[in-house]
């Protein structure tokens, strides 16, 4: 469903969505038999496929797919020093047949550098930038993410935009409350007539 800005805007300052994060707590623990029951089928359908909710329903595995793609950083491996002793497939958790590839391009990729760690020849699996030979180890790659985590996490801090403007009074009136229908998700349907909750 596409939202235009003023809906956008409605949304976010919704009853419902002022205390999205507490409805998300209350969902694990006040839990109710469908979620036991969606949550077994996960449970036993991990064994079936592996790492069944990362590979296929989880949104942040989407997101690392899709960096994946747009990231000019890939996984090289060197045809003319491999051995092809396939362990860098083997060890790969997301089942790509590194041994087949010049360079990985894979949605599934998510530079967990496993496959640079298992092979036995140096620098013959390497994590870089095709035209450049930009090679990242995983020690740099961990101090790269780091920096960008941080960084964006001083930038919010900087703006104010870290923390968000529900006060603890705020929070505490509407948890009293959390069951009003006024609270519900409503499929999308926002509702925003309430009566206003003083700071």
């Amino acid at each position: 469903m596409k939202m235009d800005l003023i809906s956008l805007e409605a949304f976010i300052y919704s009853p419902y969505n002022r205390i999205a994060d507490i409805k998300m707590l209350k969902f694990f623990s006040d839990i109710s038999n469908v979620t036991i029951i969606v949550l077994s089928i996960l449970f036993i359908l991990s064994f079936v496929f592996n790492n069944f909710w990362c590979r296929y329903l989880c949104p942040y595995g989407a997101l690392l797919g899709f960096m994946s793609i747009i990231s000019p950083f890939k996984i090289t491996r060197n045809i003319e020093t491999c051995t092809n002793c396939k362990k860098c497939t083997k060890v790969c958790p997301e089942f790509i047949k590194v041994h087949n590839n010049k360079r990985v391009y894979s949605d599934e990729c998510m530079a967990c550098m496993a496959c640079v760690e298992a092979c036995p020849v140096d620098n013959t699996l390497e994590f870089n930038i095709k035209k450049h030979r930009m090679n990242l180890s995983v020690y740099g790659l961990a101090v790269v993410l780091l920096f960008i985590f941080f960084s964006f996490v001083s930038f919010g801090r900087i703006t104010g935009n870290w923390e968000n403007s529900i006060s603890t009074h705020e929070y505490m009136v509407r948890i009293k409350d959390i069951n009003n229908p006024l609270y519900d998700h409503n499929r999308g349907r926002i509702v925003t007539d309430e009566s206003i909750i003083k700071q």
